[in-house]
Order: C-alpha cells, then structure tokens, then sequence
C-alpha cells in the first residue's frame, strides 16, 4: 500500500512524498511522486491504490495527467558520475583512487536507503546530505571520519555543477559535527608506561611487533604508518629515519 512521508525543509515549507513497492511485491523497487499539497497526495495514493501499486494510467511522473515533456534530460546516478570523477583526478594515485572509490559506494548505499531510490547527481538534497551525516553519527562514526566522507560527496558535486548539470551543490552550508566532538579530555587518556608496553608488544604475534614499535615510537596514525614504503626508510643511517610524504 502506497504510503506518505512529509518532510519540513529548512524555509518551513512542507513537501508529501508518496511511495510504493512497484505491483506490491516485496524486493520491488521503490516508486514515488512528490507533492507541495498533502490533499494531493492523500489523492495520489488512493490512485496508486487503485492501480495495484503502479503508476496510474496516464500518469506522468512530475507533471500529472499529462503528455510527458518531449525530451527528458537523464539524470546521472551518483556512483557512476562519482567513480568517473574519481578516476580522472590527477593528483590521487591508484590507490587512493581505489579507497575513493569504497567510499563513494558506502555513501551511494547510506543515500539509497534514506530516499528509498537510486541516487543521482540531480535528486540528492540538501535534507538527504544532513540525513546521512546524522545516522552515521549515532552509528558511532567520528567526526573527522564523517569530514572526510562528506568531503568527498561535496567535491562530485561541485563538479556536476560546473558541468552544468545542477544548479547548486546540496552540500554547500551543511553542518558537521564539530572535529573536537570526537578529542578525548586529558583525564581520559591513559599512557603506557615501558614495562607494559614491553608485555603488549611480546603478547603481539612477531610479524607484527616492530610495526607497533614504530607507531609507538613515532606517534604517526594508521593511514601514515600503511602508506609507508621502502623509499620512505633510511636504515643506514644511525639512528634509522622514515620519511612521511
């Protein structure tokens, strides 16, 4: 049965969304139609109704009872448009491209579930952007994690901009959550001292334990002591240096 979602944009204004598994049957894909007026909407769904959970006849999506405009531009969906931006920046390597690309996947799927249909370089919003970050906060994500996603949405966008294909980015004037959100208070933070740092390196497997000497000793993160290669060690010299690029 056709159901429908209201949603208050930041003006105040009230928009009612009617949505539907296509013929009713589950693992369908979703169908809907937007509405500025809920008597509309309330219409639209005994419509759908009517038809068996389909479209109505003669029922053209955005406009009405209608003929449908001669030529409607196609829209471009998110993960393709995205993945193609990704792979033709110029200053990110392979790898990177790679973990771009992961990451513009779990975004497509985070928007996919929130608007119940494929996301697209036109229909994601600026109410869809906040959606996200939002639940992935209360799934526990860390702020600068979230920056770090939200970044890189903001960039494909900015660039289906400049081609001409939105009018705006939906990301401009969004709200994170503040990066110190996610900073431990100085009572909080609990430091080894040798000897027990000696036990957990000798409880640790031996392929692994220089690897935890270093970040101990070096104090770099995760993704600087992985993205290190054998160009960036200088173990001739005493004492041994690294180099992080």
């Amino acid at each position: 049965m056709a159901t429908v979602v209201t949603r208050k944009h930041k003006s105040g204004e009230h928009t009612y969304k009617v949505q539907w598994l296509l013929g009713g049957r589950r693992g369908a894909p979703w169908q809907s139609e937007t509405f500025t007026d809920r008597r509309a909407a309330l219409k639209f769904v005994a419509l759908v109704d009517a038809a068996g959970q389909r479209w109505p006849d003669g029922w053209v999506k955005g406009v009405g009872f209608g003929e449908a405009p001669e030529d409607p531009a196609p829209e471009h969906p998110l993960l393709d448009f995205g993945t193609a931006y990704v792979r033709r920046l110029t200053s990110a390597g392979p790898d990177t491209q790679t973990k771009y690309v992961q990451q513009l996947t779990a975004l497509n799927g985070w928007l996919a579930g929130i608007k119940r249909c494929g996301p697209t370089v036109e229909n994601v919003t600026s109410d869809d952007d906040r959606d996200w970050i939002v639940a992935r906060r209360k799934a526990g994500a860390s702020p600068k994690t979230i920056a770090n996603y939200h970044g890189l949405l903001a960039a494909v966008l900015k660039s289906a901009v400049e081609k001409g294909l939105i009018t705006r980015n939906p990301c401009e004037g969004v709200k994170l959550p503040p990066i110190d959100d996610d900073t431990e208070d100085d009572d909080d933070k609990v430091f080894l001292t040798e000897k027990e740092f000696s036990l957990l390196r000798l409880c640790m497997h031996e392929d692994d334990r220089d690897f935890l000497t270093v970040a101990v000793g070096t104090g770099l993160r995760w993704g600087e002591l992985t993205a290190l290669k054998v160009k960036d060690l200088n173990l001739d010299t005493s004492p041994a240096t690294l180099t992080v690029r």
